[in-house]
């Protein structure tokens, strides 16, 4: 049984933009491994030994990631763990949306007035 470095690695993120790892499993000792790492940085190095942990990436907001939740196993060598963010695509706010209600207003109105102007031209 070994203690070897594993790698997280991040891709996409804006320089300095903040990201987290949680780790916990077994190793095959049986002692339990749990912790919690913060960065700005693109990578979060540790030592883990041999064993089977599961890990979940907290998102920065505004972003995106290929995998939140997943597991690995270390067996006598070091690895490394890439995820790839993105940012998310644009949600539409209240102020989106009260220029789209603008828009349909404006719309309805033309809609209306070119009716009552079509019905006033056929009545005469």
């Amino acid at each position: 049984m070994g203690i070897y470095p594993v790698t997280f690695k991040e891709s996409g993120l804006q320089a300095n933009s903040s990201w987290s790892v949680s780790v916990q499993g077994i190793s095959e000792l049986g002692q339990k491994l749990q912790f919690n790492a913060q960065t700005s940085s693109s990578y979060i190095l540790t030592l883990i030994p041999d064993g089977k942990y599961t890990y979940s990436i907290t998102v920065p907001s505004g972003y995106t990631v290929s995998q939140v939740n997943g597991s690995f196993q270390v067996n006598r060598s070091a690895l490394t763990i890439t995820n790839s963010f993105s940012k998310s695509s644009a949600s539409y706010t209240a102020s989106n949306s009260s220029s789209y209600w603008e828009i349909a207003a404006v719309i309805a109105f033309a809609v209306i007035v070119a009716i009552f102007l079509t019905r006033k031209k056929f009545s005469k």
